[in-house]
């Protein structure tokens, strides 16, 4: 309440200086413009969960993207794990950005630790994606990178794994970019 009530410039520069730490880390936010970032910092909201929380369930409705800022989650599909997550690291995804066939979470993930999250609402991804093109871009190189990997492991008589089916390595992929 008292971050809505200060003018609007004033509460850009605090939430930039609040989530300064993933803009830095986070790649498809480090791949954004200043102005971009400044908008994502201005949208993102902090959320804190406990040890054990359900902080996403396989077949609900997305309406948020998530991104650890402290701690570490367990990402499952089907009680398969995935994945373990840490600081810097994206889920959430695949519903906020339509891949699902229906709009739902194709993931469930809970908290191994107290966790410190940053969050972005569905809505908020839709208008960064429609109006930041570095935005867009920089979650266009990722997907790309992710899908010619995908095809590499194809070609060469590999397995695809379930992780590499539901989850972008976000990292990773920004790193061969």
């Amino acid at each position: 309440a008292i971050m809505r009530s200060l003018p609007r410039e004033l509460r850009m520069r605090l939430m930039l200086e609040l989530f300064a730490d993933m803009m830095r880390l986070v790649p498809v936010f480090v791949s954004c413009n200043a102005q971009t970032q400044r908008e994502i910092c201005n949208r993102m909201r902090s959320y804190n969960c406990t040890e054990g929380n359900d902080i996403t369930k396989e077949g609900e409705i997305a309406t948020h993207l998530y991104v650890v800022r402290l701690g570490s989650v367990r990402v499952t599909r089907k009680d398969e794990e995935l994945a373990i997550l840490a600081r810097g690291e994206m889920f959430g995804e695949n519903a906020v950005f339509s891949w699902s066939c229906d709009g739902k979470r194709t993931r469930s993930v809970t908290a191994l630790t107290m966790c410190d999250l940053c969050v972005l609402s569905a809505e908020d991804v839709d208008d960064l994606l429609i109006q930041y093109n570095s935005f867009y871009f920089g979650v266009r190189r990722i997907i790309d990178a992710h899908s010619a990997r995908l095809r590499n492991v194809i070609a060469n008589g590999q397995p695809v794994s379930t992780a590499d089916l539901y989850m972008i390595d976000w990292k990773g992929c920004a790193e061969k970019i």
